[in-house]
């Protein structure tokens, strides 16, 4: 028991004649602390980079609706010809499919950024950087539910002060709705051609057998007894599918809710300054430490 009140007493003297060598020493270790703590804050401002901003936009899938009118004629075949398998295709899959395609495509938002004027600053930088908006892009813009598609689907874009990411994303989609339904009317188009190609066949062999009128339903084995009326009619239609295709927007709004920031992530100087202090307090210690046994 006095063995260990002794060690005690010994502890107590050593941590007081400790404390009193810093008390005499509190300029050396008070000059050090401050001098490595701005050493810190210096270092901090030179590995600084600018913050970066996280930003999601929540993105929802067209209404079937708006394809209706030519799913009626262009997705399948039901043209009293059930068990044709010619025009197999859901048009409103086909327009989802052609979206997600575009709006995660690194080409279309290297092409998005060289047209839009509003982005200028932010290709000024590019240029300086020496990289393209591509390689820019680059695990940058993501679409976390990709192998998991849903009616609603959100796209992040991680970015810098140098684009105003709220603003680019929301044009973004805007821009890949108006480049996907480019790109379905081309489909449709193709359509329209192919199945008017194949209607004028059969009506070609409708007129030359005199099939005027469609034959009884379980003899319609093939397009062309349907008659030459039905076929000429079919094709009619077509032709004003192709014309009313021209001006035919496929109207709708994609964005479900607006972009949003959600994080910053910025360089922490505070960080840098604590760790230069707790560095120049350690090392003045070690210091009046040492400067002491030498006196000794």
């Amino acid at each position: 028991m006095t063995t260990k009140r002794n060690q005690l007493n010994r502890d107590e003297i050593y941590l007081g004649e400790f404390l009193r060598l810093l008390w005499k020493d509190k300029i050396l270790v008070s000059l050090l602390s401050i001098f490595f703590s701005f050493t810190g804050y210096y270092y901090g401002i030179s590995v600084q980079t600018k913050p970066q901003i996280k930003a999601f936009v929540l993105v929802k899938n067209a209404p079937g609706e708006i394809f209706s009118v030519y799913e009626e004629y262009l997705a399948n075949d039901q043209w009293n010809n059930p068990d044709s398998k010619i025009f197999s295709g859901n048009l409103h899959f086909i327009y989802i499919n052609k979206f997600n395609e575009n709006i995660t495509s690194l080409d279309t938002l290297q092409n998005f950024v060289s047209q839009n004027n509003n982005v200028d600053s932010f290709k000024k930088k590019l240029s300086t950087d020496k990289i393209s908006a591509k390689e820019y892009f680059q695990n940058r813009f993501q679409h976390p539910d990709k192998k998991n598609r849903q009616s609603i689907n959100s796209y992040v874009l991680i970015y810098e002060s140098d684009l105003n990411g709220l603003s680019f994303l929301n044009n973004y989609v805007r821009y890949i709705q108006n480049k996907t339904t480019e790109d379905f009317k081309d489909i449709l188009k193709d359509k329209i051609f192919n199945k008017t190609k194949i209607y004028e066949q059969n009506l070609k062999i409708a007129k030359d057998i005199n099939l005027e009128y469609p034959l009884e339903a379980l003899e319609r084995n093939e397009l062309f007894t349907l008659g030459s009326k039905i076929l000429s009619n079919r094709i009619n239609i077509l032709n004003e599918l192709k014309t009313d295709l021209e001006n035919e927007f496929f109207d709708f709004n994609p964005i479900l809710d607006k972009a949003k920031i959600s994080q910053v992530k910025s360089t922490n100087i505070k960080a840098y300054v604590l760790i230069g202090f707790l560095g120049g307090f350690f090392i003045s210690i070690i210091f009046v430490l040492f400067r002491s046994s030498l006196r000794k």
